[in-house]
């Protein structure tokens, strides 16, 4: 997985190193379109990438995923 969005190559430094996440409005009503460090958005606060030691994804018993 890439730590940073797609499109932060050509933004400002902070948001190319992965230093900070800007969130931008974009094109209709509910779309958000985000530059630099890449998080997940959880209950539990934001969560970036960078700051994973460790990773577990569920996946069904039997499968080949």
């Amino acid at each position: 997985m890439f730590p940073r969005y797609s499109g932060s190559e050509k933004a400002a430094d902070s948001l190319r190193l992965c230093r900070e996440t800007v969130w931008q409005d974009g094109p209709g009503e509910t779309l958000v379109q985000a530059l630099g460090q890449r998080v997940w958005l959880t209950g539990h606060g934001d969560i970036s990438l960078l700051d994973l030691s460790t990773c577990t994804f569920n996946t069904a018993e039997g499968s080949d995923a």
